[in-house]
């Protein structure tokens, strides 16, 4: 492919891919294609010409400049191709002498104070702008083929008496000309439904698509509820054409259905794998197994003089939906169905309540959460603290619920071209630039095309995830009108399904609307715009507020309302909240890309919605992650629209949060790692972050400054951030060691040094995530990434690999991993086992502290002597960080033992008295909570080979990755998963060695010495060593024979118990 403009060439490969392999003679196509900064400042002599090398006449439209030096960032072209039935066609465009061939005989677009005249050339519409009714009307070969019915509303509403409101019953608030060209033209209509008494009731939204040369339109509809919970109750909204039906023929069927004056035929359907087929007068009900499964969501309708069609998109995966045509009079879609049907005694248990079948089923569309929802009963305190968000449900407020649909309506298509038109649009042809050239245009950061010849493993484990996720939720079966588009927090792995309980949804967390995209970007794989479509469709109608009131504008979150507030991602619903703004889970980019990539405005107008409301309520920044997302966001409207507000606003942000940035080492661990550690007063590593907020990196807003700004400043504060990482502390985010997704930061710092050791530490942490996704092909979980499961580790390694990808890519040559050994640990086995070496029998104290989760059982302490005998037995009560105390009296010398003997304790921090040594029996999980950590061992005097086991966890995967580490500090061996084997030579026998990285949960770990099994004890520190099986226990009686005491034990308050008691 030739890079042009970046190389100094001058063409840009583009790629046309039809994954139906259709044919068409004229498909209309959008392309976007975006110009790194300063190459291209005039695009008038641009030629678009297909593999024959034959040109092809577009309208062009530049979408946006660079704010820096005002050169194209992004042009959009429409034109019309011809599809010949090959999967995939190479296309160019040129930058050539003179100018480009013009389209001819293109749509012609009258306007009037009345309203608009749309003529493609095979179809002449009319469009109303004093009371919007879609189509006045529709002329096919000079004949309206519309019914001139005063009676009939195209766009309606029923509310749940029936009580009819429709946009023709008033006036539009607008209905302009938003894209004038000669390929495409688009008409706009926006405005509310009226009652025949005037009364208002819920908005509209409709884009219509006009293509020269083409009957058909295509119809981007969007309904917007206004109302709250308690008013927005619907028995039917539709679409409706007024045509003198006598035929119909329902996709998916094979029987063309006769229809008679006033008799109605209608395909309802009510779940994604069931429809029914029925008539007005004897209403079909709910079946288990239905008349069939999937419609492919399309209706023909013949009658005298004309032949149309109406096909929606996602019409299965977006049940319920209904088509119904009634005989001499229209065609209708319908939105909710006018027939719905419902389960009999449907039990709301487990996954049910998570798929909302209150607004999914039945005659009236009910947004009111029914009691049984979120008053079932917990099994223990655990789950009930699980479902603190579902118990909300009782509060859940619809208003500012969008629900978008595309759909095509084609006015002259003979009955035989239906099927085949569908699957056309269904398996929509698809135009872009090659991933090589959008990736090196700059626009979406430093990210690496897609390169399976130079990382195979890494191309192999973003496809396998993204893969496995669609295929889960097709298991699960992620589907209906509100829920299809979005995605999950995380997997039950003992009901093999989504959690229903605790964040049932995803929302906008972890930056999850813009992962499909950027893999689109960089790939060109078809399967990931799909996905991105429906996804970012969903993100704008549903998890983002829309429609607010001054009285709900007021309220405080959860209950409160803000045009472009996010919805959250914690409830039972959707929309349970919606008025988080300036929030951690801000974006933007996703829908910018969208209308680049879809050419529908939608997606810019929804980011400016959102950057309008921030404009006006901005007050002072915030830090940590909510200053990351709103910043990041902001920058990419700003990028978008070269509105300097926005990035005013974000450059206070970038301020503020790197005013928490340890720089002088004066800044102390936040109050978010007090619940995990005793680190109060403690200096973090220089460049980790303080803030408040925590979790600097929660998206790519110092990156994204930097490229904007090239300020050097900032390229130091990225590189002392990797360096924190390193030290095993960058921010936040390492309490939770979701290891891996500070890469992105290592390859910047890589980027501005051209130091290879932070890709050498960025491997590390890349190796670890990429160990933890499942390869297992044919199977439900191939794919399935186990480290951060499901959206913290799939939706943030999706978009940090491509980046540090660029950055090894720069460097070219082969990396090694250098392993982590800096980090706050803890000392996680379950249940934890502690031997401390007593030598001269003199009293010792033990401090530490342990974390405990909220709403779990208290732990259990028992400390045992020398002779075996128990000292003490105690009940830790508490939640979050509790520190202790423990001071034994002089007693026997030898091995005493204390045993945390809990499955959800963590016990963060250790230490003993006078230099006393101890050691820890690595009988599951030695662990820490961030960084990596280093362990130490000592050899048996006589040894050969030395063999450590650390077996995998789920399906093959592993959370450890180690090194073995020999007394000479040479690497041994990589410890992950599976079995190492080492020689031991003489001189190293008997002497200490060591394992460093990080180490997962539930691994089985063994080591054994010339084949034999023995004791894992292992020390935190060098000289700590003793093996405690080496110390017999002393006489439990006898002359001389002292036992210890308990002296003190304090936990986390000031109440003492001394003697036990």
């Amino acid at each position: 492919m030739s890079v042009a403009f970046i190389a100094g060439c001058d063409e840009v490969a583009l790629k046309l891919d039809n994954p139906g392999k259709g044919e068409f003679k004229g498909y209309p196509l959008t392309l976007s294609v975006p110009f790194p900064k300063g190459k291209l400042k005039d695009a008038s002599t641009l030629k678009l010409k297909d593999s024959s090398g034959n040109e092809i006449p577009y309208q062009m439209q530049e979408l946006c400049t660079w704010p820096q030096d005002k050169s194209i960032q992004w042009l959009m072209f429409d034109f019309l191709c011809d599809l010949k039935g090959k999967k995939a066609e190479e296309l160019k465009l040129e930058l050539a002498d003179g100018s480009p061939e013009e389209v001819k005989d293109g749509i012609i677009v009258k306007e009037s104070p009345k309203g608009f005249e749309i003529n493609t050339g095979a179809a002449v519409f009319t469009v109303s702008k004093e009371k919007f009714n879609l189509f006045d009307t529709v002329s096919v070969n000079n004949k309206n083929v519309l019914s001139a019915d005063d009676k009939n509303h195209s766009l309606y509403l029923k509310d749940k008496d029936g009580k009819l409101f429709a946009s023709s019953l008033g006036a539009p608030d607008e209905v302009k000309l938003e894209l004038k060209g000669p390929v495409r033209s688009v008409i706009k209509a926006d405005g509310w439904f009226y009652s025949g008494t005037g009364e208002k009731m819920c908005r509209y939204t409709v884009r219509l698509n006009f293509f020269k040369g083409k009957p058909f339109v295509k119809m981007l509809y969007t309904f917007l509820i206004t109302e709250n919970t308690e008013k927005a109750k619907f028995s039917d909204i539709g679409i409706s054409l007024p045509l003198k039906t006598e035929n119909v023929l329902f996709g998916g069927t094979d029987k063309r259905i006769a229809l008679k004056d006033g008799s109605s035929e209608y395909l309802l359907q009510y779940d994604n794998d069931k429809l029914l087929l029925s008539d007005a007068k004897n209403p079909g009900k709910w079946k288990a197994e239905g008349d069939g499964k999937r419609s492919p969501g399309w209706a023909w309708t013949g009658g005298k003089d004309f032949s149309a069609m109406m096909y929606v998109s996602d019409f299965w995966q977006t049940f319920p939906n209904e088509l119904e045509a009634q005989g001499g009079k229209s065609l209708t879609y319908h939105f909710w169905p006018a027939h719905g049907v419902s389960m009999p005694d449907r039990k709301i248990v487990d996954a049910n309540r998570q798929y909302l079948w209150y607004c999914h089923e039945g005659k009236i569309l009910d947004f009111k959460v029914p009691e049984v929802y979120y008053t079932s009963p917990a099994k223990d305190k655990k789950e009930e603290y699980k479902l603190r968000y579902v118990r909300n449900g009782r509060y859940e407020n619809c208003m500012g619920v969008a629900k978008s649909a595309e759909i095509f309506i084609d006015f002259n298509i003979p009955e035989k071209d239906c099927g085949k038109m569908a699957a056309l649009w269904q398996n929509s042809p698809l135009v872009m630039a090659t991933p090589e050239w959008m990736c090196a245009s700059g626009v979406f950061g430093r990210i690496l095309a897609a390169s399976p010849e130079k990382f195979p493993e890494e191309e192999k484990a973003l496809s396998k995830l993204f893969d496995c996720e669609r295929r889960l939720q097709d298991h699960t079966k992620d589907y209906g009108k509100f829920n299809y588009g979005d995605s999950h927090t995380g997997w039950n792995y003992s009901t093999r399904r989504w959690d229903d309980a605790y964040r049932c949804w995803r929302g906008y967390h972890h930056c999850s609307g813009t992962v499909p995209w950027i893999l689109y970007i960089r790939s060109g794989d078809p399967k990931y715009l799909r996905w991105g479509v429906v996804s970012a469709r969903h993100l704008m109608d549903i998890d983002m507020c829309n429609w607010t009131t001054p009285e709900y504008e007021k309220l405080e979150y959860p209950h409160g309302k803000i045009k472009g507030g996010l919805c959250d991602y914690k409830g039972l619903s959707h929309w349970h909240s919606g008025n988080r703004l300036m929030d951690y889970n801000s974006m933007t980019n996703f829908m910018i890309y969208y209308y680049y990539l879809t050419g529908d405005r939608k997606g810019l107008d929804t980011a400016e919605m959102w950057g309008r409301s921030v404009k006006e309520k901005f007050r002072k920044p915030s830090d940590g992650r909510s200053a990351a997302g709103t910043s990041s966001a902001l920058m990419d409207l700003y990028m978008a629209t070269g509105d300097k507000e926005y990035f005013d606003i974000a450059e206070k942000y970038v301020r503020n949060t790197l005013e928490n940035q340890n720089i002088n080492n004066d800044k102390t661990f936040c109050h978010h790692t007090l619940a995990y550690f005793n680190a109060k007063g403690k200096i973090i590593p220089k460049g980790a972050f303080s803030g408040g907020g925590g979790w600097e990196n929660y998206a790519p807003w110092l990156e994204k400054y930097y490229d904007i700004t090239g300020d050097k400043e900032i390229a130091e504060r990225i590189v002392l951030w990797a360096n924190a990482y390193i030290d095993g502390y960058g921010d936040t985010s390492s309490i939770w060691r979701v290891m891996g997704d500070n890469i992105n930061i290592m390859g910047y710092a890589y980027f501005i040094t051209k130091d290879p050791k932070y890709l050498e530490y960025g491997m590390f942490f890349l190796t670890y995530y990429l160990n933890g996704i499942v390869d297992k092909p044919g199977d439900l979980f191939d794919g399935f990434g186990t480290i951060g499961a499901v959206s913290l580790g799939f939706d943030y390694m999706s978009l940090r690999i491509p980046v540090f990808l660029a950055a090894l890519n720069d460097y070219g040559k082969p990396v090694k991993i250098r392993f982590i050994e800096k980090g706050l640990s803890a000392v996680l086995s379950r249940p934890t086992e502690i031997f401390v070496q007593n030598n001269d029998g003199k009293s010792f104290t033990v401090q530490g502290g342990l974390c405990n989760e909220k709403g779990m059982p208290p732990a259990h302490l028992k400390i045992s002597g020398p002779s075996g005998e128990t000292i003490m037995e105690k009940e830790i009560k508490g939640e979050g960080y509790i520190p202790f105390r423990i001071t034994l009296s002089d007693g026997n010398t030898g091995v005493y033992k204390f045993v945390f003997n809990d499955v959800k304790i963590q016990l963060l921090d250790f230490s003993v008295s006078h230099g006393l040594r101890w050691v820890q029996l690595w009988n599951n999980n030695p662990g820490q909570r961030a960084g990596g950590r280093r362990l130490f061992f000592r050899l048996p005097e006589k040894i050969a080979e030395l063999t450590i086991t650390r077996e995998p966890t789920f399906m093959n995967t592993s959370s450890t990755l180690a090194e073995l580490v020999g007394p000479d500090g040479s690497s041994k061996g990589i410890i992950s998963k599976g079995i190492l084997k080492v020689k031991v030579s003489p001189e190293d026998a008997g002497k200490e060695w060591s394992i460093r990285g990080t180490f997962g949960k539930k691994n089985e770990f063994s080591i054994m010495v010339d084949g034999k099994k023995i004791a894992s004890y292992l020390a935190t520190g060098p000289g700590l060593y003793f093996n405690p099986d080496e110390f017999p226990k002393a006489a439990s009686n006898g002359k001389g024979v002292k036992k210890a005491e308990l002296v003190e034990a304090l936990f986390g308050d000031p109440a003492k118990e001394k003697n036990g008691k």
